[in-house]
């Protein structure tokens, strides 16, 4: 398994980009210029027993450039395939590509591993309220998200390891009321993410989540969350607010990991929003004890 591990990581940062940027003009049936966004038709897709695998292996993808610019994921598709629009220039989504959509009335359940890894043109990306799934590194390296909202997704309840591994341009990040758990390395290097609220749902938050996500500003976090990963939010340097719920015997109840906040701003603040269990001093004294918290340069405001 770790090897496995080790090989996505691998696969992930040393992937290439590929398609030709000189695309002839051809006329298609993907809509008006007047629509605002123009999908590829649905005849591109490879889809067997309603899984997306890619793209068709005949489609010569460069009839639809300059007048598509985005991929919607048909509304007959239950999951998306491992590896469906990463490996191999047939089934990489081309350049001119920017926004990824599932059709009203998705029935799509899973998004695969590396499903759409390196996927370096996609800005935006609106997913279906029937999602459960975001498997390992299934967003890993999308360069240009500016930012996901998951907020509609109220069946899922895990981020898998990586799945959004070094999003580098992704400023915000909206979570669902469901989800439970952000897995290891997920948002790994998002260097761009300013400020996070985590839903009131969340357990746990796995090591190297957000690790060097560098202007991280400000986190809150909710009653629920009762574990935090090492290094989940080391050597985001520019982390100087934190606020919390904190539940009912706390101090027992939540374990932090060594160097948890490791390397995060020498100055700072947190704010308790549950008083009548702890002021914000006593969140400050108690947060200060763990996952090498800066032991001075850090206040509390009620």
């Amino acid at each position: 398994m770790k090897n496995k591990k080790l090989l996505k990581t691998v696969l992930c940062i040393t992937s290439g980009i590929g398609f030709a940027t000189s695309i002839p003009f051809i006329a298609t049936s993907c809509g008006s210029s007047s629509v605002k966004l123009n999908p590829l038709p649905d005849e591109v897709y490879d889809i067997e027993n309603n899984v997306l695998k890619g793209f068709k292996s005949d489609i010569d993808l460069s009839k639809y450039r300059r007048i598509c610019d985005t991929m919607e994921i048909p509304a007959s598709v239950i999951g998306i395939d491992h590896y469906a629009f990463f490996d191999g220039e047939k089934t990489k989504i081309p350049s001119y590509v920017k926004n990824l959509t599932f059709a009203d009335g998705s029935n799509c359940s899973s998004i695969g591993e590396f499903a759409f890894s390196d996927c370096f043109s996609i800005t935006s990306t609106s997913l279906p309220n029937s999602l459960e799934l975001i498997a390992d590194s299934a967003f890993c390296e999308c360069a240009a998200f500016t930012s996901i909202d998951l907020s509609n997704c109220t069946k899922l309840s895990s981020i898998g390891y990586q799945a959004f591994y070094r999003c580098a341009s992704l400023t915000s990040v909206t979570f669902p009321n469901s989800l439970n758990s952000i897995g290891d390395f997920a948002f790994f290097q998002c260097s761009s993410l300013t400020s996070i609220t985590f839903p009131n749902s969340l357990n746990s938050i796995a090591q190297f989540a957000f690790y060097e996500c560098a202007k991280l500003a400000s986190i809150t976090f909710p009653n629920s969350l009762n574990s935090i990963g090492q290094f989940a939010f080391n050597r985001s340097e520019s982390l100087n607010y934190i606020a919390w719920d904190l539940p009912n015997q706390y101090s027992s109840n939540i374990n932090i990991d060594t160097n948890a906040f490791d390397d995060i701003s020498p100055t700072g603040t947190v704010r308790s929003l549950n008083t009548l269990v702890a002021s914000s001093e006593q969140l400050l004294t108690w947060i200060k004890t763990k996952g090498d918290f800066p032991s001075s340069g850090w206040t509390y405001i009620d």
